[in-house]
């Protein structure tokens, strides 16, 4: 057995800096992009929904890498897969077909990045002992951070740069080729990065047995119905927001929207607003950690949900594109959802915290994280075509109320 002493400064920000890169790009960044180029929001809203699939089917995925090979090899060759992948999908936006290709694309990128994770996150607790593991915690969070202001700002604000304002695919095929270019570059450099461990040999237990004792003790805690209820409720008004927000903030005026740049709001959205999921990520569970998250739930789960108000307003005043007022929504909205969605990952922990099968738990949690996404997000396009972006808001406003009520029914033990 190795000791555990490896260098996580060699590998775990290069990893987490690749793992965000792809999930970003086709739950995120993907809406802004077939918005630029004339897509209907019904339809894109509801195939970018279905194409992150994997991830919510990730723990069936999970035994195979547990089972077969190492995890050093599964990152590797799931990483350089991807890199291709990516420059196939830059390519395909120039054709006639780009919409379904570019969706095939993301969805195969999907799959394997969805193994990728399992694969990263098991080879992070195989390599580093309990203190680094703690330790670079942070690290791993940050790059990952790293990579969303890349794929949600660098990539929209070059693409928007090459197109301006063409609406054809060129400016969106070039940066996501350089994308799959920085994939292919972070692949070559984990190859040596990452070290070889002796604990990754293949499992010789069976992994979907594991699973399936991990799903049937996830759903037998205590307070189930009420976990698994705010797991899929409390994020249902920002699922219905993300699907069109990008949308509303690059749409023209006399369709409802603000007018953005698709490169001015790469800033706004994904640098300056990624900025402040960040810090208020940070601050959200700094302040579980010193008052205790049963105190202050509510308090986070107003901050994440009242800031969206921002857009009604946005929708109905429409102030022009460069002003204030638009900074000032998406900083705050996302500041709030940050510091709120500290919320949801905490009680997960929470939730799983004496499990037998923790990890396996977990990434139960996550997937039911990833359906309250995608189930509402597949009809938030339709029902913005509907009812116009003003009404729409107000509904996504409404729906943050479930979420919230169910909270009053949590379970929370002797803590």
């Amino acid at each position: 057995m190795s000791e555990k002493k490896n260098n996580g400064w060699r590998f775990v920000p290069s990893l987490y800096l690749y793992q965000g890169i792809p999930s970003c790009v086709v739950m995120q960044t993907a809406t802004l992009m077939y918005a630029s180029m004339g897509v209907e929001k019904s339809s894109f809203a509801f195939w970018t929904s279905i194409v992150s699939l994997p991830w919510t089917l990730k723990p069936l995925l999970s035994p195979a890498v547990e089972r077969y090979g190492t995890k050093r090899s599964w990152v590797l060759w799931t990483e350089v897969i991807m890199g291709v992948l990516f420059v196939l999908l830059g390519l395909s936006m120039t054709g006639s077909n780009f919409y379904s290709m570019s969706l095939i694309m993301m969805g195969i990128v999907a799959v394997f990045s969805s193994m990728h994770d399992a694969a990263c996150d098991g080879y992070y607790m195989m390599a580093l002992d309990q203190k680094q593991q703690s330790f670079f915690v942070g690290i791993r969070s940050t790059f990952y951070r790293i990579a969303t202001i890349a794929s949600t700002g660098l990539i929209p604000f070059v693409a928007g740069s090459l197109s301006e304002g063409t609406g054809d695919g060129y400016g969106w095929s070039v940066a996501l080729i350089g994308a799959g270019v920085v994939l292919m570059l972070l692949w070559g450099y984990n190859n040596v990065g990452v070290p070889k461990i002796k604990e990754e040999t293949g499992r010789q237990d069976n992994g979907l047995e594991i699973f399936w004792r991990a799903l049937k003790s996830f759903f037998t805690h205590e307070g189930v119905v009420a976990a698994v209820s705010f797991f899929l409720l409390y994020r249902l008004g920002e699922a219905f927001l993300t699907k069109v927000l990008t949308a509303f903030l690059v749409d023209a005026r006399e369709n409802g929207g603000i007018g953005l740049s698709v490169e001015a709001c790469g800033i706004v959205y994904g640098t300056a607003g990624v900025f402040s999921l960040v810090v208020g990520g940070i601050l959200g569970g700094l302040a579980a950690a010193k008052y205790g998250l049963k105190r202050v739930i509510w308090v986070m789960a107003i901050a994440m949900n009242l800031p969206n108000l921002g857009y009604v307003l946005l929708a109905h005043y429409q102030p022009m594109a460069d002003s204030a007022w638009v900074w000032t929504a998406v900083i705050v909205e996302q500041f709030g959802y940050g510091f709120g969605f500290a919320a949801y990952m905490l009680y997960m922990l929470r939730y799983v915290g004496q499990a037998e099968y923790k990890a396996a738990e977990y990434s139960v949690g996550t997937a039911l994280m990833t359906l309250g996404l995608l189930l509402p997000g597949m009809g938030a396009g339709w029902l913005c075509e509907a009812v116009g972006y003003e009404y729409f808001f107000v509904v996504a406003l409404a729906l943050t109320i479930p979420g919230m009520l169910v909270i009053t029914q949590l379970r929370w033990g002797e803590k």
